[in-house]
């Protein structure tokens, strides 16, 4: 690919100095970064599968998965020759990383020179850090875009030399995409075709001179894709799992595309103070870095700057693509060998706007943050040369107008310049301790690591080596930091995995690997529409039934559930939650994976040594009677500074009547201690409610506090009472 580097090296020794530093400091830049971070979901499952496929497990069958199997057939080819770890499956990254940037390069130089490229791999480091760690942890994304873009570098090199390997090599590289990402891959290829069509049309020849070549050359590439598809293709043949192949990669990602789609963020959203002030609306329009550092303050917090940056990335890309379009279109003098014929189109920028445009496409149906910058580097590449392509068709030097408008967008440019250098200083000083676990190697916060430290000792308290875990739903990068197998072929247990059958497989699982121990997430992921209650019911009623919550782990983030010593008959409820009046900044009803939940934020007490929330449920008692079902406790702050208690009551209230106090209980101040591994659950509280049966009351929950304490920083929401699992169900002597 780079058969032309060295020759220029020797005869230009300072570019071949530049070049050096160029790569040296791209490297120096980006290694911190593939050391920093740990995803528990998709990192997790992709890691933990393809350690089990050494163990003779096969993916589709035996293992869940709906991407192309191009990043686990290379993480399993790393775990065979080295011991699994996280930091280990960065070295793969950390090799397509440096290679993307170098590719970005050569595809910019080729069209711009090389004073563009070198703007193209300085953009590529700012979108790293707006991008991490989506760029620089074990994703298949990154790799598909690599080779797509690959593929593109060698279509250039083919329209200057019409070399018919270099089209081969273009059609291999389109193919690797393909195998890494099936849509990114493919949309790739789509473009591709589009370009070399461009190229053939822009010799203005006849077209039926050009349906021959055009034809030969498509069979080139042709040639390529196959070359790559067909040995894959053969691997699954050979074991037996084509329909479960076909299932997965092609029917089902539409099954579940309607479901799980995210909208495009509006332009609208550039004049909304208010945005991604709302936690749903932050994790999933905004960068990572957002909510990992501490915000810079000032007046771009005032003017909300940031956030306002990342309306704009979503509006980048269509103005790069329409322009990039339209100087594709308009005459001008002609990239082919033969540029004395008038030409219809610029097939060179046709073949870079088309490949990446298409690429582009690939950030649907789930139009969340992540998602968009999965597919940036195209924009980066096309964006560069497109505005390349555009300043060379403007006057010089230009009306005033023009030059205000460029230097406005430049200063865009250095905010987001800025955003990143200030993001990435912090990222590095606040993300530094390593993970202690055999398999960990790489660096999180403190907070991070100290919480993850619990929970693998949790795991290794209450679960024997080589038994079985069942973590839920997302949870698996603590089944392969802890050494325990995963019970089911679903590793994830999202919607699309375990939706189409309730999550009765999950539970068949658990039951033949004899799981005793499930460890969950309190919460449902964030952005999905319907819960684990909504759409697996068959695994919700499995746990609830034959296994029991005995506690919190890590921060109170995690539920511990351990089998009963035998099952135990499912209790009909109804939510409470619904009839209740919150929803403010004291007081939020929280539907969590299991069961919902009220909390109260009396405040921190850092003016007031006494804090009172109250909360209004209205409602109508069954006429055959019900009883209040809640758990109740305290989420401890971080520090005491002035010794109180939280006093949590209960009352009901009858029109015309005195209140009635149903519960009463008061929680002495006492700060956590993270140094534990496990928390006892919430004591459980069941006030029967038949007396007032038929009746239409109302149920205040109520929160006193005296005294006054700390948070952490960031987590001022740790420290309140909370109304766990709050419902009601029916009284115990109504089936008499």
């Amino acid at each position: 690919m780079f058969e032309r580097l060295l020759p220029i090296l020797r005869a230009r020794p300072r570019f071949a100095i530049l070049a050096i530093v160029v790569a040296v400091g791209v490297a120096a830049f980006a290694l911190p970064l593939v050391r920093r971070s740990l995803t528990l979901a998709d990192e997790g499952y992709l890691l933990l599968q393809s350690l089990d496929m050494l163990h003779g497990k096969v993916l589709y069958r035996d293992l869940d998965a709906f991407v192309t199997p191009g990043l686990w057939f290379v993480l399993a080819g790393l775990f065979s020759l080295v011991e699994p770890s996280v930091i280990a499956s960065r070295i793969p990254v950390f090799i397509a990383y440096l290679a993307m940037v170098g590719i970005s390069y050569r595809i910019v130089a080729l069209m711009a020179g090389w004073r563009a490229g070198l703007v193209a791999v300085a953009l590529m480091l700012v979108c790293t850090v707006w991008a991490f760690p989506a760029w620089t942890f074990a994703f298949y994304s990154p790799f598909s875009v690599l080779f797509a873009l690959a593929g593109l570098e060698r279509l250039l090199v083919w329209s200057g030399g019409a070399r018919g390997r270099d089209l081969v090599w273009s059609g291999v590289f389109f193919g690797i995409a393909i195998v890494f990402k099936q849509n990114y891959g493919a949309f790739a290829l789509v473009g591709a075709a589009v370009g070399v069509v461009a190229l053939h049309l822009e010799r203005a020849e006849p077209i039926k001179s050009t349906l021959r070549p055009l034809a030969a050359d498509a069979a080139r590439m042709a040639v390529g894709v196959a070359a790559v598809g067909l040995p894959v293709f053969g691997y699954f043949v050979f074991q037996g799992v084509v329909p479960e192949l076909f299932q997965s990669l092609l029917l089902h990602p539409f099954e579940f595309s309607g479901k799980h789609d995210i909208s495009y963020l509006g332009l609208g959203k550039l004049f909304d103070g208010a945005f991604m002030r709302e936690s749903v609306e932050m994790y999933t329009y905004a960068a990572q870095p957002v909510y990992r550092t501490l915000p810079p303050g000032g007046l771009v917090d005032e003017w909300r700057v940031i956030e306002r940056l990342h309306v704009l990335m979503y509006w980048i890309p269509p103005g790069v693509f329409f322009a990039g379009a339209a100087l594709a279109l308009l005459p001008g003098q002609s990239s082919s060998p033969a540029p004395e014929r008038p030409r219809l189109v610029n097939g060179r920028l046709v073949a870079v706007v088309a490949v990446c445009f298409f690429l582009f496409l690939g950030v649907f149906p789930r139009a969340d943050f992540n998602h968009l910058i999965n597919v940036y580097q195209g924009v980066v590449v096309a964006g560069v040369v497109v505005t390349h392509a555009l300043l060379a068709r403007l006057p010089q030097p230009g009306p005033l107008w023009l030059r205000a408008t460029l230097g406005a967008a430049a200063a865009v440019f250095g905010l987001y310049a800025a955003v990143a250098g200030y993001w990435y200083y912090e990222l590095m000083i606040r993300m530094d301790t390593p993970i202690a676990a055999k398999r960990g190697g790489v660096i999180v916060n403190e907070f991070d690591a100290a919480q993850i430290k619990i929970v693998l000792k949790t795991i290794d308290l209450l679960v024997p080596p080589g038994e079985a875990l069942l973590t839920i739903p997302d949870l698996a990068m603590l089944n392969f930091l802890s050494g325990r197998p995963m019970p089911s072929a679903y590793y994830n247990l999202y919607e699309h995995h375990i939706g189409h059958d309730r999550g009765a497989s999950v539970v068949e699982g658990a039951e033949a690997h004899g799981v005793n121990i499930a460890l969950t997430r309190y919460d449902d992921f964030f952005s999905d529409r319907s819960g684990l209650r909504d759409y697996a019911p068959a695994l919700v009623d499995y746990l609830e039934t034959r296994f029991e919550i005995t506690g919190t782990v890590g921060d109170e983030d995690y539920l511990v559930l351990r089998r009963r010593s035998a099952p135990v008959p499912l209790e009909v409820s109804s939510r409470l939650l619904e009839h209740c009046d919150t929803g403010t900044a004291s007081q939020v009803g929280r539907e969590h994976l299991f069961f919902d939940s009220l909390y109260h934020y009396p405040g921190i007490g850092l003016e007031e040594s006494r804090g009172e929330v109250q909360t209004e449920c209205r409602l109508r008692i069954p006429a055959e009677g019900a009883e209040l079902v809640t758990r109740i406790g305290v989420r401890e702050p971080a520090v005491v500074v002035e010794p109180g208690a939280v006093t949590m009551e209960i009352d009901l209230l009858r029109d015309g009547q005195d209140s009635e106090r149903l519960l009463t209980q008061v929680f002495a101040l006492q700060a956590k201690d993270l140094r534990h591994s496990y928390f006892p659950r919430h004591g459980e509280y069941r006030v029967d409610l038949s007396e007032h049966a038929g009746e239409e009351v109302t149920l205040v929950f109520r929160s006193i506090r005296e005294g006054r304490v700390l948070v952490l920083y960031g987590r001022f929401a740790d420290f309140g009472s909370v109304f766990e699992d709050l419902r009601i169900v029916p009284a115990r002597n109504s089936g008499d």
